[in-house]
């Protein structure tokens, strides 16, 4: 049934030997060839034994030697690590990893070494700096014991050198308004910023001539109408005092700037007002709404490219502090914030400079101290307390600095009743601002002061406002 070249199993002849073909020339037992197998097997392994403990054994030599040799003394190879001292031990030695099918190498690792009295072991990871060597951070004294506001940032309100400071730059006699830490009001480092915005406000002067040149068709006349018809646009929009005046502020550093057509005036107003409301305003007013109020005499795309021209003349220079800002601070002096008829005169008086083109030449701190000392005596206050060292203090004005600019605030509010302009008094005739303009003290300030001539409502023919927003 089989071939002659196949394996025969007989199991009716167990004794019968099992034959298999040799390369089809020798019959041999199956049992020789795997004995043979096994045997090669067997000696293959003993020998990779063998070779493995060769190689295990040199490595230890290898280790055994380099520990031996080391010297903790500077040496050349250790010349240049600064870290390797006597007292600690240190350096490094290669540690061999071999594969565990082919028994070569397969790694060599730099393994540091540390030394304990007398015996070397091998540390696990990278050097570890000791506590001792540690360099502690700290921060080296000042060497002033009270720094100057060159030396020390006004901000650091929680250092004592600046309470050192602050206690010694204010008299005793004069009352601390930031003593209560008002945080709304940023009392820690109030008077800082009204020093460095004072300090702004002077890098920019008008020109003398300003809007006087015949050459150019805007007019103070024409500013006048201007600035009056912004103030019903502020009152219609529900903007704040704040958009106002920063709006009338960069109308005029633009007109000091570029000369433009009367045509383009109005255009001006409504671009400078809808920048003053982005840098202001939580929901500065649509574009659509202010070219709804100019009679749609412009258009939308108009506004834009008119405002990359206002910021591009301006050089996107939109901080500039405001007498707004200067006047919050100013009527903290001797509670005048208090107050309600003092608070609403003095911005009152503010809204009826935007009309004036001499307005234009005071700074604004000026324009703030000089209005709230006008209300203060419009409504009652009379002898030195109407500017006394307080407000001398804070504002760092006397009444000697104010006299130009409160003549001025003077004659603008004793001109007020024969104006064409009626813009600043109908919005506070309002109950919100307590009526302030329709006060007797203000009906019976041309009693206080003589008749002057004036700049903008003199004898030259005012031209017609713009007309009324309903």
């Amino acid at each position: 049934m089989w071939g002659r070249h196949s394996s025969v199993v007989n199991k009716a002849s167990p004794r019968k030997k099992f034959y298999s073909v040799q390369k089809g020339t020798k019959f041999l037992p199956m049992a020789h060839i795997v004995a043979s197998r096994n045997n090669i097997l067997r000696q293959n392994a003993s020998k990779k034994a063998n070779d493995e403990k060769m190689v295990a054994r040199k490595t230890s030599e290898l280790t055994t030697t380099s520990m031996a040799n080391f010297k903790y003394a500077k040496s050349e190879g250790l010349s240049d690590n600064t870290n390797l001292s006597s007292n600690h031990g240190g350096g490094y030695i290669s540690k061999i990893r071999l594969n565990s099918v082919s028994g070569k190498p397969k790694e060599v690792k730099k393994v540091p070494l540390v030394r304990t009295h007398s015996k070397v072991f091998f540390k696990p990871g990278g050097r570890r700096t000791s506590t001792s060597e540690r360099k502690p951070f700290s921060v080296a004294p000042p060497d002033q014991a009270v720094p100057t506001d060159h030396v020390l940032s006004p901000m650091d309100v929680d250092s004592p050198m600046v309470m050192i400071r602050n206690k010694q730059k204010k008299p005793s006699c004069i009352v601390d308004i930031d003593a209560m830490c008002d945080p709304l009001n940023c009392s820690e480092y109030a008077q800082d910023i009204i020093d460095y915005l004072q300090a702004v406000e002077r890098r920019f002067s008008f020109p003398t001539n300003f809007l006087s040149d015949k050459k150019s068709e805007v007019s103070p006349q024409m500013r006048s109408v201007l600035m009056d018809w912004l103030i019903q646009v502020q009152v219609h929009q529900e903007l704040s005092q704040y958009t106002l005046h920063l709006c009338a502020n960069l109308i005029d550093k633009f007109l000091a700037h570029t000369k433009i057509q009367l045509n383009v005036l109005q255009l001006l107003g409504i671009t400078c007002l809808l920048l003053a409301a982005k840098f202001h305003e939580r929901f500065p007013p649509e574009i659509t709404d202010l070219c709804r109020l100019t009679d749609d005499t412009y258009k939308p795309d108009q506004v834009l490219k008119m405002e990359r021209y206002v910021l591009k003349k301006l050089e996107f220079n939109l901080n500039l502090p405001g007498p707004i800002v200067f006047l919050d601070r100013f009527l903290m002096v001797n509670a005048c914030d208090k107050n309600d008829l003092i608070k609403s005169m003095a911005v009152y008086l503010l809204d009826l400079l935007l009309i004036e083109i001499s307005y234009v030449h005071f700074f604004p701190s000026v324009l703030a101290a000089s209005c709230l000392y006008v209300a203060r005596e419009v409504l009652g206050v009379s002898g030195e307390e109407v500017w006394d060292r307080n407000f001398m203090h804070y504002t760092k004005y006397s009444v000697k600095d104010m006299e130009a600019c409160i003549s001025m605030v003077q004659r603008a509010l004793n001109k007020q009743s024969r104006s064409r302009f009626q813009g600043a008094k109908n919005k506070y005739a309002h109950h919100v601002y307590h009526g302030i303009s329709k006060h007797r003290s203000v009906l019976r300030c041309v009693d206080l002061w003589p008749e002057e001539s004036d700049e903008v409502f003199g004898k030259t023919e005012s031209p017609e406002p713009l007309e009324t927003i309903v």
